[in-house]
């Protein structure tokens, strides 16, 4: 570097190394007030020793990198946790999270900290201000703000989320020294296992670590990276998954029913396990009308497959659009267990509502610490990573059960004196019958033969609603 300014910004594998162990690149977070020096001659007079050296302040300084810490997690610390059926009834299986890494870690990071006071990055710049306003990272060309369907934001990342299969045994590769080189998908897989994790450093920072029972250790180290949003659009509109800093979680997958998956290739549709693909095929035979089927004949390698192996992916090779909603589950090589991926987006800000994005909201800020535990898998994990880097963080949910109980008709009896002799008539009645609503979405019936002797109306009730709710940030539980 022949020169420096508030627009110098260092390389992540060009040769600056702005983390080590106990050894970190540092710069002011605050403009020093200027200090005016006594004269030459007064100095070498009255600051001519180190006991009397001129003070000329304090500067304060703050870390270019950002600390994440984990927690094991799960009843017993082991991260294992139950999943629940679809129908809340009962568990589908049992999760183990086995490893963890990090994704979309940004190349290039400015030396000074930056801050805006627009969403967009458009108004006034302060160099070493406040960093609770948008904080600004690295964003050549606007590249953050443009469509990332083309792909060109690779380039400025390591470890890229989108297109990344997952494999082990690589390290994480910056790439080449120049900002907009590179563009790998490795990753540098971390083993969270007891035996493996418990060996790590534990932070013992009374101030950060307040329950004794979340026993957080050190686990690495990033660059800082904040998402402006585009001119005109909304305030969070640019905080996508092909850019946001975050932590992929891979867990195997056992489940209970072992009959039912029987280390078979196993289909999902909208959230819900249909078993393998004899199951499958069954099913929307039996159901021809239902939506599962109009999926399903529109996916010629399901609607025309012949073949009895079911281990065999069906939806291998297929993008989300021609799988039309369903997902497959490769069981591991000769077990009746299944390799899965849950995504968390780090969290920097968070607004409290997990269905709807706040302002920086996610992101990645120089000099914090973000301590990350799970304490909950409400569903399967992932069989693949995402496809679509323009994908937002967080976008709207809600779950909710209904439960549907069809009232019997109701029976009534009359008797009248005709003539010499009394008829007593019965109404007409079918049989009572209760229903259920399946969790394909299916009303099923039973008859239940009987009569009620009065009146009876009741109001169909609506269950509880079931809100899925990601992780919150900083001191995270995801």
């Amino acid at each position: 570097m022949t020169s420096f300014n508030g627009n110098s910004f260092g390389v992540v594998g060009g040769g600056n190394s702005i983390w080590n162990a106990n050894n970190f690149l540092m710069t002011n977070c605050h403009i020093p007030d200027a200090v005016t020096l006594p004269s030459r001659s007064s100095l070498v007079q009255n600051h001519n020793t180190p006991e009397k050296a001129l003070n000329l302040g304090t500067v304060h300084v703050k870390r270019l990198a950002a600390r994440f810490d984990f927690a094991l997690g799960g009843e017993n610390a082991d991260n294992k946790y139950e999943i629940k059926k679809t129908s809340g009834d009962g568990t589908m299986g049992t999760v183990e999270l086995t490893d963890i890494a990090m994704f979309n870690i940004a190349k290039n990071f400015y030396y000074l900290p930056r801050s805006n006071d627009r969403w967009d990055w458009t108004g006034n710049t302060t160099l070493c201000g406040d960093l609770e306003s948008y904080v600004m990272s690295y964003n050549a060309n606007g590249f953050k703000q443009q469509s990332l369907s083309n792909g060109d934001y690779k380039k400025y990342y390591f470890a890229n989320l989108i297109g990344n299969t997952f494999a082990t045994g690589e390290t994480e590769d910056p790439g080449t020294a120049q900002p907009d080189g590179g563009g790998s998908t490795k990753l540098t897989w971390t083993s969270i296992r007891p035996a493996d994790w418990n060996s790590k450093t534990q932070d013992n920072n009374d101030g950060w670590t307040q329950d004794p029972k979340n026993d957080y250790r050190i686990w690495r180290y990033a660059t800082e990276n904040t998402i402006p949003a585009s001119s005109g659009e909304s305030i969070t509109a640019g905080q996508k998954v092909g850019i946001t800093t975050g932590v992929v979680f891979k867990g195997t997958f056992t489940p209970t029913n072992a009959e039912l998956w029987n280390g078979n290739v196993i289909y999902l549709y909208n959230g819900i396990v249909y078993g393998d693909y004899a199951a499958l095929k069954a099913y929307v035979t039996k159901y021809p009308e239902s939506v599962v089927a109009s999926a399903f004949n529109a996916v010629p390698a399901l609607k025309d497959a012949t073949g009895t192996d079911y281990k065999v992916n069906l939806l291998a090779g297929m993008t989300s659009a021609q799988r039309h909603g369903f997902k497959a589950y490769v069981p591991d090589a000769g077990k009746n267990t299944y390799t899965m991926y849950y995504f968390y987006y780090n969290r920097h800000n968070t607004n409290g509502n997990n269905s709807q994005m706040g302002e920086n909201e996610f992101g990645v800020v120089r000099n914090n610490v973000y301590k990350l535990q799970v304490t909950a898998c409400g569903s399967l994990g992932e069989p693949q990573s995402p496809e679509n880097p323009d994908t937002p963080d967080e976008e709207e949910k809600a779950y909710f059960t209904v439960s549907c109980h069809v009232m019997p008709w109701t029976a009534r009896w009359s008797t009248s004196r005709l003539q010499a002799y009394t008829v007593q008539a019965i109404a007409n009645t079918p049989p009572a019958t209760t229903a259920r609503v399946t969790s394909y979405g299916q009303v099923r019936t039973t008859a239940r033969p009987r009569l009620i002797p009065r009146t009876s109306t009741m109001p169909l009730t609506a269950a509880r609603q079931e809100v899925s709710i990601p992780a919150t940030s900083r001191r995270t539980s995801c």
